[in-house]
């Protein structure tokens, strides 16, 4: 596996069934998110002062998100969407 530069975090997309915890999502939007377990996280954001923001997101963590915000990837054979952390909706 590799590791994200800056804020972004790497995730593999899981089944809403697989998704554990008490974030609950209306059927209206249940189509319009998806579910993911994060694989590798960045170190942070650096800001304009060289000090870096540490990630509020962990290896392992859920995440819920909208699919439009992910780039594709295949990394050790293995199908993963890479994003910002800001781009998660949630934790679960």
């Amino acid at each position: 596996m590799i590791t994200p530069l800056s804020d972004r975090i790497i995730v593999k997309v899981v089944d809403e069934k697989e998704a554990k915890g008490g974030l609950w999502t209306p059927d209206s939007a249940k189509s319009t998110v998806v579910y993911g377990k994060v694989l590798a996280v960045g170190p942070g954001r650096t800001n304009p002062g060289g000090e870096i923001t540490p990630m509020r997101l962990n290896k392992g963590d859920t995440v819920v998100f909208r699919p439009t915000v992910s780039d594709f990837a295949v990394i050790d054979g293995e199908e993963v969407l890479t994003m910002y952390e800001g781009d998660v909706i949630g934790t679960a």
